[in-house]
């Protein structure tokens, strides 16, 4: 599988990265010792155990502040290294949880299953279905129906029916993604919610503005607060509109919490 090999060459790419910077310690560690005053067990430290305490400290009370830093500095890319290390082997066993087809199997078989958990390369998987499948639909369309030559937007036929049948799939599989991190799953609900007071509010304020405009001596002057009014409204809400639809963005891209938890076993 390609995802596989994506990953497993992260990883393997992180591992010799770590390699590297560890003879590098110990090689700085030992060319320090009688010249700068640094002990020999420098090196050696940092390269059996970089998360010790004071792991590539430079003891106190020896000179040579040139060699020191660079010790610390290749302690710092060793931290960082090893941090990815991590990461990758982490990324790589749950992307490798559950491939392409599959994902896409789970999500169209658990149509209406809000319940349980997903793991991110169930989710993520068949997001990147439903994106492809689009794209594809779309160009579709463009070829078979044309192009309105006053708008310059291509009829669609395809593209919505297609869009329409994957909402509630979606959102279960969010739903399900969001319990695997440890979230109640209404969260992904949040985004529409503010849409909905939104529309709300604003025709609510169309409504209130009507009435007040028809009671004012001069309705003139009530059209450039309520433009002003309205135009920060807009600003605020788009703003708080995008950090939800970044904060739901993380929450769903988050690892799977270990063990069983209040929404049930890991996905298998």
């Amino acid at each position: 599988m390609r995802n596989e090999s994506f990953f497993n060459g992260l990883y393997w790419a992180a591992s010799i990265c770590k390699v590297c910077f560890l003879r590098m310690s110990a090689v700085l560690g030992h060319r320090s010792n009688g010249r700068f005053g640094l002990d020999a067990d420098v090196g050696r430290k940092i390269a059996n155990d970089p998360y010790a305490d004071g792991a590539g400290a430079i003891p106190t009370g020896h000179s040579g502040p040139l060699q020191a830093q660079k010790i610390t500095r290749l302690d710092q890319c060793l931290r960082y290294v090893s941090s990815w290390q991590n990461i990758c082997g982490n990324v790589f066993r749950e992307w490798t949880n559950m491939s392409f087809v599959e994902a896409i199997k789970t999500c169209l078989t658990r149509y209406f299953v809000f319940s349980g958990r997903a793991a991110r390369s169930e989710y993520w998987w068949f997001v990147l279905f439903v994106v492809l499948v689009s794209i594809v639909l779309a160009i579709i369309d463009a070829s078979l129906f044309g192009v309105n030559p006053e708008t310059g937007e291509s009829s669609q036929v395809f593209t919505p029916i297609f869009q329409l049948a994957v909402v509630v799939p979606m959102l279960a599989a969010g739903w399900r993604r969001l319990h695997d991190t440890g979230r109640p799953g209404w969260y992904l609900l949040l985004p529409a919610a503010l849409s909905i007071a939104t529309m709300f509010m604003l025709f609510s304020g169309i409504a209130a503005f009507s009435v007040l405009e028809q009671r004012a001596d001069d309705p003139e002057a009530l059209r450039g607060p309520a433009a002003l009014l309205g135009v920060t409204g807009l600003m605020v809400v788009g703003v708080l509109q995008l950090i939800l639809s970044v904060l739901m963005i993380w929450w769903l891209s988050r690892p799977s919490q270990e063990g069983t938890n209040e929404y049930g076993p890991p996905a298998a």
